[in-house]
């Protein structure tokens, strides 16, 4: 999983291409954590964000994504749901961004019951970490848009 982190970390600083070229061995990477431990509520989360930063791509990334890797690898709102879900039973309520995930993917999905209950779930949440405020402006940010 670190391995993943990391590279991630890496690609903040290089260009986009570096940043295409290194989505599989994220994957890799990720996945492999989770099989390890499949309880790992972080790596099943950062998986799940893979599929969904993957899946928001715009249509100029993807094709330079399919000039360097000859193909976007596949990924679906409906793969990073299940990542979301996962981290949630292993941990739940363990992340406020996960919950918010969760409930913006359900938004994305069309399934707006649930996108409603998830993001306002957030705004219950306690603050443990400076990302859940920036995670609470999201979520009212997206509820705004029902």
């Amino acid at each position: 999983m670190f391995t993943g982190i990391l590279s991630n970390a890496h690609n903040e600083q290089v260009g986009l291409s570096a940043q295409i070229g290194n989505l599989l061995t994220m994957k890799y990477h990720l996945t492999r954590a989770t099989e390890l431990n499949p309880h790992d509520a972080t790596a099943w989360t950062l998986l799940g964000i893979w599929h969904y930063e993957l899946k928001e791509m715009s249509w100029y990334q993807i094709k330079l994504a399919n000039t360097f890797l000859g193909k976007v690898p596949d990924a679906s709102y409906e793969e990073a749901l299940e990542c979301f879900m996962k981290a949630e039973q292993s941990n739940p309520k363990g992340w406020n961004r996960n919950v918010f995930l969760i409930g913006k993917v359900n938004f994305r999905l069309g399934n707006m019951e649930l996108a409603r209950t998830y993001l306002e779930e957030v705004l219950t949440m306690k603050h443990t970490i400076e990302d859940d405020t920036e995670v609470d402006s999201e979520a009212r940010k997206l509820l705004s848009k029902f």
